[in-house]
């Protein structure tokens, strides 16, 4: 009889994907008015004619940015509305592998434990490894090997992560994926570091959050450095621009 996984589906943590829209919101719009709207309110205040006569060259240079600019915010919009039906909006780990779905609640893209292949042996990877696994601040990334049309290995990172949406067990369809390997696919070798970094204990493959709390709060500490920086962005481009 087959061995059965139980189905993981995705969590989206609502408060934390308001929060993360709301931000990059806020960021987008102090971009577009720091470097399209205030120079634009800057030409209309002082007048085209002013600044044809009197600042010709910059005003020139200045109206081919916006433009550019301005084309590139619509190229991006438009790209992403076309390509919305791409997006994965809920990820299932089960015994097959991994489902991503899209908002249609459609099937966009399959990673299937049978597809797994082995590490070419001359690259020294185990067939499952973590990278930056030594890298304590840095996130990991889980890759697996696979085969393309030309039968050849290729590596392939596994992501759980999605666009604008915030999940609450993301790390928890990491680990299930890696418990279904060691069900589905004991042929393959996983790197014993990987356990490490998805706080796994090698021996039961139980979940320990005593050891992802360490990791959270590095994260946490890393969300700060960067609000930081873009609170700093904002500064030097209200002095410069």
């Amino acid at each position: 009889m087959e061995e059965k996984l139980s189905t993981l589906a995705s969590e989206i943590n609502k408060p934390l994907t308001f929060a993360a829209r709301v931000a990059i919101l806020i960021f987008l719009l102090t971009i577009l008015l720091t470097i399209v709207v205030f120079p634009i309110y800057d030409i209309l205040q002082k007048g085209i004619l002013y600044q044809l006569k009197y600042r010709t060259d910059k005003f020139i240079i200045l109206i081919v940015i916006e433009i550019v600019i301005i084309s590139g915010f619509y190229a991006l919009i438009k790209i992403s509305l076309k390509n919305k039906h791409l997006r994965t909006c809920k990820i299932i780990v089960n015994e097959k592998g991994i489902l991503h779905y899209n908002s249609n609640d459609k099937i966009i893209k399959t990673i299937a434990y049978s597809d797994l292949t082995h590490a070419e042996k001359i690259s020294f990877r185990k067939d499952v490894y973590s990278e930056y696994a030594h890298q304590k601040t840095l996130a990991k990334k889980l890759v697996v090997h696979t085969k393309d049309q030309n039968n050849t290995v290729i590596p392939m990172v596994i992501d759980m992560n999605m666009e604008l949406l915030v999940l609450k067990n993301k790390h928890l369809l990491y680990v299930h994926f890696i418990n279904g390997i060691r069900k589905f696919r004991p042929d393959l070798k996983i790197d014993p570091i990987v356990y490490s970094d998805y706080c796994i204990d090698e021996k039961t493959l139980q979940y320990d959050r005593t050891k992802r709390k360490g990791f959270l709060r590095e994260t946490f500490i890393i969300g700060i450095i960067a609000f930081i920086l873009i609170f700093l962005l904002f500064i030097i481009l209200k002095i410069f621009v």
